[in-house]
């Protein structure tokens, strides 16, 4: 005996469906929050990226008397910064990447190694 199920819509409605109705019905949803998380996950690098960078800009307004120069000086200030990060990340990799090829150590044991360097 086939098991039913229903599903319910954003409006309100039910539909009445079949296990494999189901299943495909739990599959697309399951990649769509997939999907979703993985956005969430980039969207939170950018903006502490943007916030890095605009914390360079506030500093910098901060430490400036103004006019031309001032300007300059704070665009100058937000792309070296923002290329100072780089270079570190790359850094980074490049020093650790070979070890975790060989399996010396796990990327978790990279990230307790760079939180302890941090702190």
């Amino acid at each position: 005996m086939a098991h039913r199920a229903f599903l319910l819509f954003g409006d309100g409605r039910f539909m009445n469906v079949g296990t494999d109705q189901w299943d495909r019905a739990t599959s697309k949803t399951e990649k769509i929050e997939n999907a979703a998380q993985r956005n969430r996950d980039e969207l939170v690098r950018f903006g502490t990226a943007l916030l890095f960078v605009v914390d360079i800009m506030l500093f910098t307004i901060v430490r400036t008397d103004g006019g031309i120069d001032g300007t300059l000086l704070v665009a100058a200030a937000m792309i070296g910064g923002y290329m100072a990060m780089n270079i570190g990340v790359n850094d980074v990799a490049n020093n650790v990447g070979p070890a975790v090829g060989s399996k010396a150590i796990s990327l978790f044991e990279v990230g307790l190694l760079a939180r302890h360097q941090i702190s």
